[in-house]
């Protein structure tokens, strides 16, 4: 049940950003992590290393960076989804101004073309 108390410090901690994230509540806005923090948490690692059995935790405490991960990943999905989005309105604008028509003859059915 006892661990080193540098897994959870601010500065390179193996959970640090996963327990910032589990114990401060931005909703509340206690505590805010920046996009980079929420950005270079590995969460198969993170899960990974949580499950090992050599390092014991307290039930609460395990909870606790559990409850982390799950904000981590959250933020993870929200970032990835709000590029994709911007991504998406970019090319559908592109499309939009230059529309491309192109009309190709169908292709023959007794006829295939050999690539080098």
């Amino acid at each position: 049940m006892f661990f080193s108390k540098d897994i959870l410090t601010k500065k390179g901690g193996q959970f640090s950003v996963v327990w910032l994230a589990g114990n401060f509540n931005t909703a509340h806005g206690k505590r805010k992590l920046k996009k980079r923090d929420y950005v270079s948490v590995d969460v198969v690692k993170a899960c990974g290393d949580l499950l090992d059995p050599r390092a014991q935790f307290a039930l609460r405490l395990s909870a606790t960076l559990l409850m982390g991960i799950i904000r981590v990943y959250e933020k993870q999905i929200s970032y990835v989804y709000d590029e994709v989005k911007s991504m998406w309105v970019v090319l559908k604008q592109a499309s939009f101004m230059n529309p491309m028509n192109v009309d190709l003859p169908p292709q023959r059915s007794d006829t295939f073309t050999l690539t080098n």
